[in-house]
């Protein structure tokens, strides 16, 4: 019985996170293997061990920059130098009245979003409480839930696929996955289309 359990927990691993050959994979996201996602991807690994930041806020931090990356040069800090992603963190970080106030893992806040940026906080954190009410929080928590992606370019844009897949068998979280997926993916979105205020 341990041997079938061991061997279903690899399958339904396997089927979360199988990136092609031709892609890299990074905590559960798969991306085309070129020198600026490897590049990305080294600041994003040293950024982990540099700081602390928390898993979670950075997981919809890093969508969000990858989305923002089709416009990202347009994006430099204050001496006019590219804004990388450690950067481009501590910029969001207490941003607005919604985003990661007081640099917590979870998005709270009050009031009328400053902007569109705020405002993408703020749905992002309204779609945390929705999935919090489908599913029990001891097995889809918003905020320490992992979940699989793809990462691709395509005409000048980023796409992201979320790929986990549905729960059919009930043998899997992969519903909740799926919905946290789509949660991070419509905040990346909405808040790439006002990052050029960051």
């Amino acid at each position: 019985m341990r041997l079938f359990a061991t061997i279903a927990a690899f399958a339904l691993a396997q089927d979360d996170s199988e990136c092609g050959a031709d892609m890299l994979e990074y905590e559960g996201f798969c991306m085309d293997k070129t020198q600026e996602n490897m590049e990305m991807i080294q600041e994003f690994i040293s950024l982990n061990l540099d700081g602390g930041l928390e898993r979670t806020k950075k997981r919809s931090q890093r969508v969000t920059m990858l989305l923002a990356r089709t416009n990202f040069d347009s994006m430099v800090d204050e001496n006019g130098d590219k804004l990388r992603p450690k950067k481009f963190i501590e910029r969001i970080n207490s941003y607005g009245c919604y985003c990661w106030a007081r640099a917590e893992d979870k998005l709270n806040g009050y009031g009328t979003p400053l902007d569109s940026i705020d405002a993408s906080c703020k749905t992002l954190s309204q779609c945390h409480t929705c999935i919090k009410l489908d599913y029990s929080e001891e097995t889809c928590n918003p905020y320490d839930q992992k979940y699989s992606a793809k990462i691709r370019k395509n005409n000048g844009t980023i796409e992201v696929e979320c790929t986990n897949k549905l729960n059919k068998k009930e043998n899997n979280n992969g519903d909740c996955k799926r919905d946290l997926c789509e949660c991070d993916k419509a905040f990346a979105d909405n808040f790439a289309k006002g990052s050029k205020k960051l």
